[in-house]
């Protein structure tokens, strides 16, 4: 399977490494997080296809590099330009160097995803006007000079790491094609068992495909998920796999309180998947793996 590429730019010190870490799960980088000089390169492995992450370094001498060589943007899959929403001195800045690279893709001939990051939209700025007028004006002023090329915005901020999942999931999941049937999949198996909805993730505790029967229940999933996985990781209780199951469950139970959650084992090909389902205390776990197995 071809690696996919995917490019992550933006001015310097935009964070763009600080995603990068948050993707990858090194959280103990997280204080040692140096401008990148030139190109760094990480590997995102997904049911065995690669996803190559090219995070450009975003100081004026290596932004005029890149935009001397055509390589860099060439067979590029995907590009997501990340803004440093707190500096706004910065936004024309910004704005010149992201339609510079729009136009030299339109000259490559090639379409890949466009996604802006509207980061550094911490939790305890979300609510503030000033924040929330500058998010929108960055907005306005990207899209509009987007060069006819549908672009996803998404707010993000390391200190809230599922707006940074939510931010690169989709791209995930369009990129690898093994992740296609796997929404039609979870989609029937909630309407099937009559579920509030139900996440897919893999051993790595990537998020693989997801549906919800409404906003609510996702946001409640994805912020007990990440909780947990916080929790476990902390107290060193996701390396031993015939507990993790277990220990998952009953320490999401104990997070929702009100919602009863199952976490279901899926051995599909050779991979370790998990399901979590949220709305139903017993679930058919031979009906959800032949439903599975039956489509991939």
């Amino acid at each position: 399977m071809i690696p996919q590429k995917l490019l992550l730019v933006g001015l310097d010190f935009a964070g763009k490494t600080s995603i990068l870490r948050v993707l990858t799960q090194n959280y103990s980088l997280m204080e040692k997080t140096k401008p990148t000089v030139g190109i760094e390169r990480e590997i995102i492995k997904i049911l065995g296809a690669d996803i190559i992450i090219w995070d450009l370094g975003g100081q004026e001498k290596y932004r005029t590099e890149y935009l001397n060589d055509m390589r860099v943007f060439a067979e590029t899959q995907t590009l997501y330009f990340v803004v440093d929403i707190l500096s706004p001195t910065k936004y024309e800045l910004a704005l010149q160097y992201f339609t510079t690279i729009l136009i030299m893709i339109e000259s490559l001939g090639i379409k890949p995803q466009i996604n802006l990051c509207l980061h550094k939209v911490d939790p305890d700025l979300q609510t503030d006007p000033q924040t929330q007028q500058q998010v929108q004006k960055a907005r306005k002023l990207f899209l509009t000079n987007s060069r006819g090329f549908d672009i996803s915005v998404f707010n993000t901020t390391i200190f809230d790491p599922k707006s940074i999942v939510r931010a690169f999931t989709k791209t995930f999941q369009t990129l690898i094609t093994s992740l296609q049937p796997f929404e039609k999949i979870i989609q029937s198996v909630v309407a099937q068992l009559e579920l509030d909805g139900a996440m897919l993730f893999d051993e790595n505790l990537m998020l693989l495909s997801e549906f919800y029967n409404n906003e609510a229940c996702k946001d409640l999933c994805l912020n007990v998920v990440y909780e947990t996985v916080r929790d476990l990781q902390e107290a060193d209780s996701l390396s031993s796999e015939e507990k993790f199951v277990e220990n998952f469950e009953s320490h999401i139970n104990l997070k929702s309180k009100k919602q009863n959650f199952r976490v279901l084992p899926l051995k599909i090909k050779d991979w370790n998947l998990y399901l979590l389902t949220v709305g139903k205390d017993v679930v058919d776990i031979q009906m959800v793996y032949d439903s599975f197995s039956s489509m991939i």
